[in-house]
């Protein structure tokens, strides 16, 4: 028993000294070449090369066809892709596959990928075998996109540098693009059809139908707006479940309005944007629809479960640079659906601008929306005392405090001056005074002697006084002085 509470300790202590810092090599060196977002760091720069050069439909979908992420997919023999490839090349995807420009070395599973995408893309059917690997591919709808739109942004703009006075990175159409590619794989849709397709169950017939003058149904705002009537003789073809489809599309799918305030600067003496000033652009998004949230968007097609994301882009329009991005996903909604952010950027030079926000939905196509400031941006201000660096409110209140301390000191004086008048009027009386202090101490003392002399006259006065009249009583005892001698000499 002994022996082997031993030996399942030796194997314990092995795995936990050879066996799991082995797992976590390897797990390092599967996920050392990718970034914070799984996307791999080489797709990342194959995407910087592809958007630098082109920002065409068809370029990007190659692009995400060769991402690095699909490397580990298995090549078919090419008897089996040769069905697919001839439907693809008998229908207007062949225009499509001849223009794609690839910017790097064809790999065994991009000309599959490119292909399944196509006929997915163009609604021409997918084979059942063919399916888990379209399921694949989709699963990176919004990793990839959003990869494509973050490499775009490193691209330096030279160009802008005299309007802005720095490098700026990015265009925004080509960001655009990403995001349409994104609309475009989440609904099964190419790059010119009409947002009509997006609804279940459309397919050209519906389509012409729906822009016949008797209709007038162009996109897929004006179907939603329809009621439940107007859309039942409109799909009166279609299957109470594929209308139930139908409808359900029509209460998910999103309107959107943006509510766009005039650039401001925080902590400035007025309202104006000037040069180089820090401002931002306060954006109130606010999405309504018939029923349902942004957390389960009608995206059918894909593979797992997806929400809704709305990217919120503010765009210098002359010049084609996304000043800022946001992206606002449901949690940033309130219960009404209203979503406020700020678009935070660097004014340029002095001049008129024209700036447009852009929202875009990653799940649907033709939601988008728009809109447009005007300002102007005003001389650098050279004035630095205009700066604040601290709280004026303050600054007052301690001013404030301040005169109130200085009012004190001025009424101490005042009422000191007075008292002064009073006595004698100021230094000058003070001197007068001390003078007649003097003077009557002088006084008293003199008062005091001629006291003392009287006294001393009187003294010698009563001194002379005395002497005659001890003068007048010596004859009186010459007279009677034997007598009173006797009497004394006979008492003693």
């Amino acid at each position: 028993m002994e022996d082997h509470g031993n030996l399942i300790l030796m194997i314990y202590l092995s795995s936990l000294i050879v066996v799991l810092p082995a797992f976590v090599v390897l797990w390092w060196r599967s996920n050392s070449d990718k970034l914070a977002t799984s996307i791999s760091v080489n797709t990342y720069r194959y995407f910087l090369v592809v958007l630098h050069a082109s920002g065409r439909w068809r370029d990007l979908l190659a692009a995400y066809a060769s991402a690095f992420e699909f490397e580990h997919m298995a090549v078919n023999n090419p008897r089996k892709f040769a069905p697919l490839r001839d439907v693809v090349r008998k229908s207007g995807a062949e225009a499509d596959l001849k223009q794609i420009r690839l910017y790097m070395d064809v790999k065994p599973y991009l000309s599959e990928n490119i292909l399944i995408l196509l006929a997915y893309t163009h609604r021409l059917g997918i084979d059942e075998e063919f399916q888990p690997r379209l399921d694949d591919l989709l699963a990176w709808t919004e990793g990839l996109t959003v990869a494509m739109a973050d490499a775009n942004r490193e691209e330096p703009r030279q160009d802008c540098h005299r309007t802005y006075g720095r490098t700026v990175f990015g265009r925004t159409k080509k960001i655009m693009s990403a995001v349409f590619l994104g609309q475009c794989l989440a609904q099964a849709m190419k790059e010119k059809d009409s947002s009509l397709l997006q609804i279940p169950g459309f397919r050209e017939t519906e389509l012409k139908y729906c822009n016949s003058k008797s209709n007038k149904v162009r996109n897929v705002h004006d179907f939603v707006a329809l009621d439940i009537d107007a859309r039942r003789r409109i799909l009166r073809n279609f299957s109470d479940d594929d209308f139930l489809d139908v409808n359900e599309f029509c209460l998910r799918f999103p309107t959107a309005t943006l509510k766009v305030a005039a650039p401001k600067v925080e902590d400035e003496i007025d309202d104006s944007v000037h040069e180089i000033d820090k401002a931002d652009v306060e954006v109130t998004l606010t999405v309504k629809r018939g029923a349902g949230t942004g957390r389960f968007p009608c995206v059918r097609n894909l593979p797992d479960e997806k929400q809704e994301v709305w990217w919120v882009i503010l765009d210098d329009k002359k010049h084609d640079v996304p000043l800022a991005i946001k992206r606002l996903k449901p949690k940033d909604f309130d219960d009404e659906g209203n979503a406020t952010t700020k678009l935070d950027f660097v004014a340029g030079i002095r001049g008129k601008y024209e700036y447009v926000v852009h929202a875009l939905c990653d799940c649907y196509v033709g939601a988008d929306v728009y809109s447009t400031i005007k300002f102007t941006v005003e001389p650098k201000l050279e004035n630095t005392d205009s700066l604040k660096y601290f709280d004026t409110d303050d600054e007052s209140d301690y001013e404030e405090y301040n005169a109130e301390i200085e009012a004190g000191d001025e009424e101490e004086e005042t009422d000191s001056d007075e008292d002064g008048e009073a006595d004698g009027g100021g230094p000058a009386s003070a001197v007068q005074q001390e003078s007649s202090e003097k003077e009557g101490i002088d006084e008293l003392s003199s008062a005091e002697e001629e006291d003392d002399d009287e006294d001393d006259d009187e003294d010698e006065d009563e001194d002379d006084e005395d002497e005659v009249d001890e003068m007048e009583n010596g004859k009186g005892l010459g007279a009677n002085g034997s007598h009173t001698t006797s009497a004394v000499t006979e008492d003693m």
